[in-house]
C-alpha cells in the first residue's frame, strides 16, 4: 500500500512540474517534436501575408477584429482534453473529439477564437501563441480559418 501511495504522489508531483504534457511520459509518446514545432511556426508565419491579402479582398480591414476557427491535432486524448480546457479559459469556444487519419486514431481540438485584430502583426503574434500552446500540450496547431 505504501508503494502505491508513493507512486501516486510521485506521479502527481511529476505532472505538476511538467512544462509540456509529455515531459513526464516516455519519449516515444511525443506527437510534436521540437523540430516539427519549429517547422510549423515557420510555415504558419510565412502564410500570414497571403491570408491577410485574402481577408483584405473580402473587405476586412486592418482596423477590424474577427474571430477565427482553430484546428489542433494530437495522438493523446488527455492532451486534447487539457488543451481544450486551457483554450476555454482564454475565451475560446472549443471542443475535442476522435478522428481517424489514414487509419491512425487522432484527437482534434476545434473551435472559435475570441476577436483578434486583423493586421499582420496581431495575427503573427496570435499564430505564434497558437503554435506554442499546441506544443505545450503536445498538439500540432494545424490551421486557422475565418
Amino acid at each position: 500500500m505504501r508503494c502505491l501511495l508513493f507512486l501516486f504522489l510521485t506521479s502527481l508531483l511529476c505532472l505538476a512540474s511538467c512544462s509540456r504534457i509529455n515531459d513526464c511520459l516516455q519519449e516515444e509518446a511525443v506527437f510534436v517534436s521540437g523540430s516539427t514545432h519549429e517547422t510549423n511556426i515557420r510555415v504558419k508565419l510565412a502564410r500570414i501575408p497571403q491570408q491577410v491579402a485574402k481577408l483584405r479582398s473580402l473587405g476586412i480591414t486592418a482596423d477590424e477584429k474577427s474571430s477565427f476557427e482553430v484546428y489542433f491535432y494530437t495522438e493523446s486524448e488527455l492532451a486534447a482534453r487539457e488543451l481544450t480546457l486551457e483554450l476555454a479559459k482564454q475565451g475560446y469556444l472549443v471542443g475535442y473529439g476522435a478522428i481517424f487519419d489514414d487509419e491512425i486514431l487522432l484527437h482534434s481540438v476545434e473551435g472559435s477564437s475570441p476577436s483578434i485584430k486583423v493586421d499582420e502583426d496581431s495575427l503573427a503574434e496570435w499564430v505564434l501563441r497558437m503554435c506554442e500552446i499546441g506544443y505545450e500540450f503536445d498538439a500540432k496547431f494545424e490551421s486557422w480559418n475565418w
